[in-house]
């Protein structure tokens, strides 16, 4: 096992470090979205999770440092496609995706991945699931996943006289602009919105079980987990 520090140049590294050990008989597996740096003497299959890397949609809502890094791994995509043996996707609809993106003869297959049922496990015990909700959306803060729609729709609403209750899972430290906008909209325009912040996986069933709804209103996914999670807990 080698540990790699979080900078480009360890990242460098090991990328030469992998291309100097890897034989013929090796299979490498990318599970980052990337292919090699350097071209492998082995088998190289690269997962493919993150959309966004294969979209050519405007970074504009994401921070400076992000949008440079998301541009830099899109050109690393293309011009390294020929570094990948295979493509390992979840939905045809990624499959589609990177076709799109790559070219019609790469070699992709669809092995989509679906957790072990566990809607009989026992309730989590954080307390801040412990609410009822009409609705619930379990996300992470970034800008595709579209809580700025989400939050005008609300708004919309309320404006209407329409208040369904709501409940987030944005993480006042990992996003703490999108947290504090959520506060904003809530104390602004009396919102029936409430944000749990970070939920860990043994939460999520609970919090399921406390709503009436999932709603899923993110325009770039490869494969909302969710969906699958709400579905195995007979929610809506």
């Amino acid at each position: 096992v080698y540990w790699v520090k979080k900078s480009v140049v360890a990242r460098f590294f090991a990328e030469w470090k992998l291309f100097r050990q890897c034989s013929l008989d090796d299979t490498v597996l990318c599970f980052h979205g990337l292919p090699p740096l350097f071209p492998l003497r082995g088998r190289v299959v690269v997962f493919v999770q993150n959309r966004i890397l294969f979209e050519s949609d405007s970074l504009s809502d994401y921070p400076l440092f992000v949008r440079v890094r998301l541009a830099i791994e899109r050109l690393w995509v293309r011009r390294l496609r020929k570094h990948c043996t295979r493509y390992l996707v979840q939905t045809s609809s990624m499959a589609a995706v990177v076709r799109k993106c790559l070219g019609r003869d790469v070699e992709i297959a669809i092995q989509p991945f679906v957790p072990q049922d566990d809607s009989d496990s026992p309730e989590g015990s954080s307390n801040a699931v412990a609410i009822r909700t009409d609705f619930v959306y379990v996300s992470s803060g970034e800008a595709h996943k579209n809580h700025d729609h989400l939050l005008e729709a609300w708004r919309l609403l309320a404006e209407a006289g329409l208040k369904p209750s709501l409940a987030l899972t944005v993480s006042p430290d990992a996003y703490p602009f999108l947290a504090s906008e959520i506060a904003r909209y809530v104390r602004q325009f009396g919102l029936n919105i409430v944000n749990v912040g970070y939920v860990p996986r043994e939460c999520v069933h609970s919090l399921y079980q406390s709503t009436s709804a999932l709603i899923f209103v993110s325009r770039l996914e490869s494969f909302g987990l969710p969906l699958i999670e709400a579905s195995q807990s007979g929610l809506p």
